[in-house]
């Protein structure tokens, strides 16, 4: 009768165990490895909260008009990433209309870029960024032979290009023209975020 009772003392001593050792560790990743970021930075970071996936965004917009995020989970949920876009403007005394009668505006990259570019690169385990994920297209869309509708670009912390092998000769070419920039979204994530 005696063991009986033992075993769901037992369970229930497991279980508590490990919920605390579960929340222990988010814990400890939220508060050294993921929420330091936004501590840490000398920006000024805009605070956002997101009632679908309850993460707290915060962002910070440079002189160039490109925006950097840094979106931290809410508790049990373990993707803490990074991320950068490039802003359009769309120019409302430019209007266009298209072949279909709908109305719209001339639009362009507020950086000056021939790219609209986006990127997302999640943390590690140990805290740290591997690999930058870049989604790059040509802006405004031409008939130019030379370019991909658009690339994906994995490029690693130390700035090499992951998918060579996966790009095909047009694709690659974006990359060789828009090097430059990827490095600095890259290089400015790493200075608002801290990540060094």
């Amino acid at each position: 009768m005696q063991k009986k009772k033992r075993i769901p003392l037992i369970i229930g001593l497991i279980l508590l165990f490990v919920g605390i050792a579960y929340s222990g560790t988010w814990l400890y990743f939220y508060n050294f490895k993921w929420i330091s970021h936004v501590k840490n930075s000398s920006f000024e970071l805009q605070e956002k909260k997101d009632d679908v996936t309850k993460e707290t965004i915060y962002s910070y917009k440079d002189n160039l008009g490109d925006t950097y995020y840094i979106s931290v989970p809410s508790f049990g949920i373990w993707d803490c990433h990074v991320a950068t876009c490039s802003t359009m403007v769309f120019d409302e005394a430019k209007p266009i209309t298209d072949k279909d009668g709908n109305m719209t505006f001339e639009s362009y990259v507020q950086n000056g870029s021939d790219f609209i570019c986006t990127m997302i690169a999640s943390f590690n385990l140990s805290g740290d960024i591997e690999v930058y994920r870049f989604n790059v297209s040509p802006y405004p869309e031409s008939s130019n032979d030379k370019y991909a509708s658009s690339a994906v670009f994995l490029v690693s912390a130390n700035g090499d290009l992951k998918n060579r092998d996966e790009l095909s000769d047009k694709e690659y070419a974006i990359y060789q023209d828009v090097h430059p920039e990827l490095e600095r979204f890259i290089n400015k994530t790493n200075e608002v975020f801290q990540l060094f």
